[in-house]
């Protein structure tokens, strides 16, 4: 049987730098790409084993045709059984879809670093989390939020001033992570690199993020229990 999965890109290009795509097929499953910020999405979604939202530099807040669209898209898959998870802008826009447009806001700073995450107590049973230690790091790298006392959002890891970013909608599978679990010390400097001028105004010295960045275990591990919810399909 093939597995397939919907890869909605957000971002004004595609993801070339980020290795997910590559983790997806090596674990078995065919992507399917659709550029949803160029008004790319699925005609159906039979066949399909999961839905992957990537990051993107627009605001989930945004009046942008295909912000409304993916939205409109998010709450028809929402009522299916396929599995969603959204990175970053796809976090984000899965809360402003699922919780309300007032769920995600611009913050006053921004959060970024390779930086301490503790789980919290809803995590202890959930999929996504599963060999996940109660403390852990992430690369962190958001100016926008989703909020975290909305009743449809089970908070499931947090930071020391964001406490939402890792969270899950109600009981079912679909899930947001806030920070980069793609980044790991193999791939951070390519990654980091196109986005220096953006990060270095947000705050963020780049040559001395990149060596804090460990192999990242634990952001594969995240993925790689989101392709395992997939493949039970």
């Amino acid at each position: 049987m093939t597995r397939r999965i919907a890869y909605l890109e957000n971002g004004k290009s595609p993801d070339k730098e980020s290795g997910l795509p590559e983790l997806m097929e090596k674990a078995g499953f065919t992507l399917d790409y659709f550029w949803a910020s160029q008004m790319e999405f699925p005609d159906s979604l039979d066949n399909y084993s999961g839905i992957f939202l990537s990051g993107s530099a627009y605001g989930a807040y945004e009046d942008v045709n295909f912000i409304h669209k993916e939205h409109d898209f998010i709450r028809n898959a929402s009522e299916t059984d396929i599995p969603m998870l959204g990175v970053c802008f796809g976090s984000q826009i899965l809360a402003s879809a699922l919780c309300g447009k007032d769920q995600v806001f611009r913050r006053s700073n921004c959060h970024v670093g390779f930086l301490n995450l503790d789980k919290a107590e809803a995590a202890k049973n959930d999929l996504l989390m599963r060999g996940v230690s109660d403390k852990f790091r992430l690369l962190i790298w958001h100016n926008d939020e989703a909020k975290s006392d909305h009743p449809d959002m089970n908070i499931l890891a947090t930071t020391d001033i964001a406490p939402n970013q890792i969270w899950r909608y109600r009981d079912k599978k679909i899930w947001g992570i806030q920070g980069h679990p793609e980044v790991n010390n193999k791939n951070a400097v390519k990654w980091l690199t196109p986005v220096r001028d953006y990060m270095e105004k947000d705050g963020m010295d780049i040559d001395k993020l990149a060596p804090q960045i460990d192999e990242n275990i634990v952001g594969k591990t995240l993925i790689n229990n989101f392709l395992a919810v997939c493949h039970d399909q």
